[in-house]
């Protein structure tokens, strides 16, 4: 399998051990100097299929010793801080989102079933775990933070309802964090014929509130012969 990497406008290529029949990454943020390249992996091989760290440079490719020892179809990692780095994966065959302490190792700190898609967002010193339910209308969150003695912490479940829900489930989430305007900023599809958006307040998620407004949404109807997949 091969790499194509783009640095500095130039496309340079790596090679995959052939055993490797997919990859799948989310890219942490890089600096531009940088000669190697730290991804969170999805690994897929004959025997077995799990995440793994991989260093990729235009010359090499190495695979790091520790694993997960789960799948992961969706990929994340963000830091909390340079000793703290957080990596969550979903497995859409078990509906299992875990969450990752992910420096040298992976040490679970928390796995969530029934789950269909998710995101996780940064924005200051905390991150924003957003995530749909099988089965369930709400848009679910937890914060993610390191308390006062450094540890990592994880908040309990909270979630917001949309003003205008569609009947359909929602199956797919995408978010951003709009850092000027301190939102997350949206957007869900449904099973069905339609799409919303919506923006969330990071300060409104840092209530951590039972009672949670409900959000406002924009529904969109898809083009036809669009499945949104």
């Amino acid at each position: 399998m091969r790499i194509s990497l783009i640095s500095k406008g130039k496309i340079e290529q790596t090679n995959i051990t052939p055993t490797l029949t997919t990859l799948y990454f989310e890219q942490q943020d890089i600096s531009e100097n940088a000669s190697s390249y730290e991804i969170l992996a999805n690994i897929k091989t004959s025997s077995w299929e799990q995440v793994h760290f991989v260093q990729l440079s235009s010359t090499s490719t190495s695979v790091g010793p520790t694993t997960t020892g789960t799948r992961a179809d969706k990929l994340r990692l963000k830091s909390l801080s340079e000793e703290n780095k957080i990596a969550a994966g979903l497995d859409s065959i078990s509906t299992e989102l875990v969450i990752w302490k992910a420096n040298y190792d992976f040490l679970k700190l928390l796995a969530i079933t029934g789950i269909l898609d998710f995101d996780l967002l940064q924005f200051s010193s905390r991150l924003y775990l957003i995530y749909l339910r099988r089965n369930q209308k709400g848009i679910f969150y937890r914060v993610v933070s390191l308390d006062e003695e450094k540890a990592i912490a994880i908040s309990e479940e909270y979630a917001f309802q949309l003003q205008q829900a569609a009947q359909e489930q929602y199956n797919y989430l995408n978010c951003r964090a709009d850092l000027s305007s301190k939102i997350a900023s949206c957007a869900v599809n449904s099973s069905g014929v339609f799409l919303t958006s919506f923006d969330i307040p990071f300060e409104e998620m840092d209530k951590l509130q039972k009672d949670a407004p409900e959000l406002q949404n924009l529904i969109f109807e898809k083009t036809p012969g669009f499945d949104g997949s």
